[in-house]
């Protein structure tokens, strides 16, 4: 619960609580696949899974939790170009726009395609 009375104080959102959950069944289950819709691909989801995946426990047994979802949109960027330092204004935040079904084709290369057991 949030308290007004203590702001340092804020519980995990209910979609970062359901991938703890979901991290702590992979000891009995082993690797899962978690298939959710896209209002549950957040940054703090991601960031969970990922800490869930790293952990030394399951590292070290071979398990993992894989996500599968829908994303909400299918562009991403590349990063800023160097400003100069002459130049006026605010730095730019986003650098040239990648659609991400065209990057799967144009560097195909640095890709590979992974099957779960």
């Amino acid at each position: 619960m949030k308290s007004c009375k203590d702001p340092s104080h804020q519980e995990k959102s209910h979609v970062v609580q359901m991938m703890e959950s979901a991290g702590r069944r992979l000891t009995a289950m082993g690797s899962s696949i978690l298939s959710l819709d896209r209002y549950f691909l957040t940054l703090s989801a991601v960031g969970t899974l990922k800490d869930t995946n790293e952990s030394q426990e399951n590292v070290a047994n071979g398990r993992s939790l894989i996500l599968v979802t829908k994303t909400r949109c299918c562009v991403a960027f590349e990063p800023p170009p160097q400003q100069s330092p002459h130049k006026r204004g605010r730095k730019r935040l986003k650098g040239a726009t990648v659609k991400l079904y065209d990057l799967f084709e144009k560097q195909e290369a640095k890709f590979y395609s992974k099957r779960h057991k």
